[in-house]
């Protein structure tokens, strides 16, 4: 190739190149409203998810208030080794992804149902109301939702206890007998999140085309027919994503006002209510132990991070375009 050849093909990139740059950089002023619309976001993510990744160093050392962080004197996998041969890590372990999975069967399942109900209330008015009813839990704090149970659960003036004397049934103290938030705490929790999960899924179900429920009608299907055939298989993919979303909220991070405020903290319960949040909170505020609470939360991310990972792989095997990555 000759020499006046190549610096002909060298000037030729150069020019691409340097059209390409001032593309990208008028790209970039044409968006830059869009781009600065994303700082307060992207602050959020570093202050509060990357930032703290430093403090994962705590699992490894002896922490003390006066060294610091940094300071304090490393140990190693000791914390680590404390934590494994616990007879509170199967429990705490167990009780999380055990109410985890609960959480998402059941509140899938119920908020399905509820948006499949909603969808065929055609009273402008009654669908406002429902809708409003439903997601009214939602906006509720954890201690209001503790003291809401407490009245029901009371030992002495209960509700329900109220009810099982007016009956001449024997009375039930809740707060001690582990066996009943078993089923408590799933039906706590769907009563305060279904509702705006099922208004995700209203949502989507408004997407689908009035023709194919019209067609379905004229060949002589029920709304339970149109329902399963037509409206859950075009909610999957919703719900693919919800599923997955719900790993990281339900299956890694457990609602501590659930576990810890409704249940009052009731060491009689720990053997259905101990979730690892509730075991991180109680190591770092009542016994002082930060580098233990940092191994059992670090202990936490990782298994987190298996089960998102499984959950992703599942998920673009079925539904492709509703995985993560």
């Amino acid at each position: 190739m000759s020499n006046i050849h190549k610096d002909s093909i060298a000037k030729s990139n150069f020019s691409l190149a340097k059209k390409f740059k001032g593309k990208k950089g008028l790209a970039f002023k044409s968006n830059i409203v869009f781009i600065s619309m994303t700082l307060p976001a992207a602050l959020y993510l570093i202050v509060f998810n990357y930032l703290p990744l430093v403090g994962n160093v705590l699992a490894f050392k002896k922490y003390r208030y006066d060294e610091g962080i940094f300071g304090s004197k490393w140990i190693g996998l000791e914390n680590f080794e404390f934590l494994f041969t616990s007879s509170d890590l199967w429990r705490i372990t167990r009780n999380s992804i055990g109410y985890g999975v609960v959480f998402i069967i059941v509140n899938t399942i119920l908020a399905l149902i509820l948006a499949l109900l909603l969808y065929q209330v055609t009273n402008g008015l009654l669908l406002k109301i429902f809708q409003t009813s439903f997601i009214l839990p939602n906006f509720l704090s954890w201690i209001m939702v503790s003291f809401i149970v407490y009245i029901f659960l009371n030992a002495e003036s209960g509700v329900v206890n109220t009810i099982f004397e007016n009956l001449g049934k024997e009375t039930f103290d809740w707060y001690s007998k582990a066996g009943a938030w078993v089923f408590l705490i799933p039906i706590i929790n769907a009563w305060k999140n279904i509702g705006w999960i099922s208004l995700i899924y209203y949502a989507s179900l408004m997407s689908i085309n009035n023709e194919l429920f019209e067609a379905a009608s004229l060949d002589g299907a029920g709304k339970f027919k149109q329902a399963w055939y037509i409206s859950i298989p075009s909610l999957m993919p919703v719900i693919a994503t919800m599923s997955l979303i719900s790993v990281g909220t339900s299956l890694i991070r457990q609602d501590l006002g659930l576990f810890y405020a409704v249940t009052r903290n009731s060491g009689l319960l720990y053997r259905a209510t101990d979730v690892i949040d509730t075991y991180v909170y109680r190591a770092t505020v009542q016994v002082g132990d930060i580098g233990m609470s940092a191994a059992a939360g670090l202990f936490q991310t990782v298994v987190g991070l298996f089960l998102v990972l499984i959950t992703n792989w599942i998920i673009k095997k079925t539904h492709p375009e509703s995985a993560i990555f």
